[in-house]
């Protein structure tokens, strides 16, 4: 396949993965743990990410449970100051 069509493959996953949930781990408070789905195939994944400091943990756990049912590609082109 050449590379334009991953690319353009890559960019249709974006659009059709949605946030499911987004929750703290339990165990610290610097990971983020963010539930996912994908809409064509219905497959379910997990992402997690850590944080140096759990206040930019706090607000990014915030932030993807307003994103709740947003697509990868909406809450990728989101702007944040």
């Amino acid at each position: 396949m050449p590379d334009k069509e991953k690319e353009v493959e890559k960019l249709l996953k974006r659009v059709h993965q949605v946030i499911e949930d987004a929750k703290t781990a339990r165990d610290e408070n610097r990971k983020l743990v963010a539930q996912m789905r994908e809409l064509l195939k219905g497959s379910r994944f997990t992402g997690s990410m850590y944080f140096d400091d759990p206040e930019s943990c706090k607000e990014m756990d915030a932030l993807f449970k307003s994103k709740v049912g947003c697509s990868i590609r909406e809450i990728g082109d989101l702007e944040l100051s």
